[in-house]
């Protein structure tokens, strides 16, 4: 079973983000499971430069990455916190679902980009998928 991992991104004005970018993106290519391919989008990162340094760390084969050019919901909503966490990164972490699906995946995982998983979560998920033939999952 393969995975597509989904996962927007952009840069928080604490300055946090590469710390946890890295993080997450270390504990998706250190799962047991390793059937999977990344896309990461840029919610119109910033520090493009900074965007690029961490997400080319990983192997070209395994990841997808774009930084989009505009953040449609941090735009429209940066005057209204509550709008803005309840839809923020939305575009982005569609366009990275457009893209799995035009590559053919039927899985879609979805990774905020300051969590992680434990090594064990996607092998998990396709034990589950495996024995019930399950067509969703959450956790």
């Amino acid at each position: 079973m393969r995975f597509a991992v989904t996962m927007a991104t952009y840069k928080k004005p604490d300055g946090s983000t590469p710390f946890y970018l890295k993080r997450s993106l270390d504990s998706i290519f250190n799962q047991t499971y390793q059937d999977f391919k990344v896309f990461v989008i840029g919610d119109k990162y910033e520090d493009h430069n900074e965007f690029l340094s961490i997400v080319s760390q990983y192997p070209p084969d395994k990841i997808f990455y774009e930084n989009l050019s505009f953040a449609k919901e941090r735009d429209k909503y940066q005057n209204n916190e509550m709008a803005l966490w309840c839809a923020g990164g939305v575009y982005a972490t569609n366009h990275a679902i457009d893209l799995a699906l035009q590559e053919g995946f039927s899985y879609i995982c979805q990774l905020d980009h300051d969590d992680y998983w434990t090594p064990e979560h996607l092998q998990n998920f396709n034990d589950v998928i495996s024995e019930t033939g399950a067509d969703w999952l959450c956790s």
